[in-house]
Formats: structure tokens, C-alpha cells, sequence
């Protein structure tokens, strides 16, 4: 049975609540930078696009890097699953290829839209993700069934949850909603820009919560 540290525990929820605290310190400064940059950093296939794009690579290959290096251990199936939810979440950031075919137009600040529509893939996008959820509940099954210690070990170990860091993703995820509907800003562009820029800020904090867990509270 794995016990947590008290000093561990305080030392986790200090630094949570640390990086909690500055992430959402940084939602109004983002919101001014998207004011002051240029509207074609939100456009598709833009700066912040890029951005979310990358991390999406960089989350597939540190969710391989972690089941391969719990091969071992009935873990792995869960980050393998994890690899795919991630090349599922690349796959509608990069409109499932449509990104780069010629845009059907070009507006003046908010710049090329695609459509992917016309795509084959495009109409399986929703099986797909149904399929991810799918495979998510059964391999969470699995692992439940072969009376894998590792789950009951991380429920005495909840103390050391990556809350910061999930809550922090779910903020910006909030701002890029709200950005994307222009409620923060009556400017399309400028919001289209925070909207983009915070959906990139919140896949590094998801990415940042699934490196936590790995490291400390999903440990075998």
C-alpha cells in the first residue's frame, strides 16, 4: 500500500495551487495580447493554431513514451488509449486534412476557412470518437478486472491529483468558448484570436495534468 507523505501532500497542493493561481493570472494578459497582436496569430493555420497543433504531436508522443515505458504494467493500456484520444483531437484541429487543401475563402481578418465537409473522413469524425470513448471505458474496465492495484494505490494517493493543472485547462477552455461565441470581445477577429490562444494554453495544461499524474499520482 502506497502512503503519501503529509509533507508530500503539502508540498503538491502548494505547488497546484501556485500554478492554478498564475494560470489564471495569465487569462487577462492574454486577453490583451490578443488585442494588441496581430488578428491573423487566431487565424486558421495561425500562430496559436500551430501552437495547439504541436503540442497535440508532442502529447501523442509522451502518451507513447508512457506506455512504452509501462510496458510492463496494465497501465499501459490507458495511456495507449490516452495516445489516441490525443491523434483524435489533431485530427479535428487539422479538420481531418481539409487545413490543407486551397481555402473556400479568404476574409479580411479572419482569414482562410476551410471546410471539411467535402473530406470521406469527415463523416466518420463522430464514430471515431465514440470508438475513443469506447475503447477509454473498456480498457478502464479491464484494468478494474484484472484487480490492477495500481487504481485502488492512486485513489489513497487522490491528494496528489493534478486538480491545478486540469482546473487550469478547463478555464481556458472556458475562455476559448467564450472567445469563439464573442462574448469577451464584439470584434470576430480578436475573438477568434482568444479563442485560439486559449485552447493552445489549455492543451499544454491537459498535457501538463497527464505528465503530473504519470509522474506522482498514477504511479505503479
Amino acid at each position: 500500500m502506497s502512503i503519501v507523505d503529509p509533507a508530500q501532500a503539502r508540498a503538491s497542493t502548494i505547488m497546484q495551487s501556485v500554478q492554478l493561481i498564475t494560470a489564471l493570472v495569465f487569462v487577462p494578459v492574454l486577453y490583451v495580447l490578443c488585442r494588441r497582436l496581430p488578428v491573423r496569430v487566431g487565424w486558421e493555420n495561425g500562430f496559436f493554431e500551430m501552437g495547439q497543433n504541436l503540442v497535440a504531436i508532442l502529447a501523442v508522443l509522451v502518451s507513447l513514451g508512457m506506455a512504452w515505458r509501462r510496458r510492463v504494467h496494465a497501465q499501459r493500456r490507458l495511456w495507449w488509449t490516452v495516445a489516441l484520444g490525443w491523434l483524435l483531437l489533431l485530427g479535428c484541429e487539422l479538420r481531418w486534412g481539409a487545413v490543407w487543401l486551397p481555402p473556400l475563402a479568404v476574409a479580411p481578418r479572419l482569414g482562410p476557412q476551410f471546410d471539411g465537409a467535402a473530406l470521406p473522413l469527415q463523416a466518420a469524425v463522430p464514430l471515431l470518437a465514440i470508438a475513443v470513448l469506447a475503447v477509454l471505458a473498456l480498457m478502464v474496465w479491464l484494468l478494474w478486472r484484472a484487480g490492477m492495484h495500481g487504481l485502488a494505490d492512486a485513489w489513497r494517493r487522490r491528494v496528489l491529483m493534478p486538480w491545478g493543472h486540469g482546473l487550469a485547462a478547463a478555464a481556458y477552455g472556458l475562455a476559448a468558448w467564450a472567445g469563439q461565441q464573442g462574448w469577451v470581445d464584439a470584434d470576430a477577429a480578436r475573438g477568434q484570436s482568444l479563442a485560439q490562444g486559449a485552447a493552445m494554453l489549455a492543451y499544454y495544461y491537459l498535457l501538463r495534468a497527464q505528465w503530473w499524474a504519470f509522474a506522482r499520482w498514477l504511479k505503479p
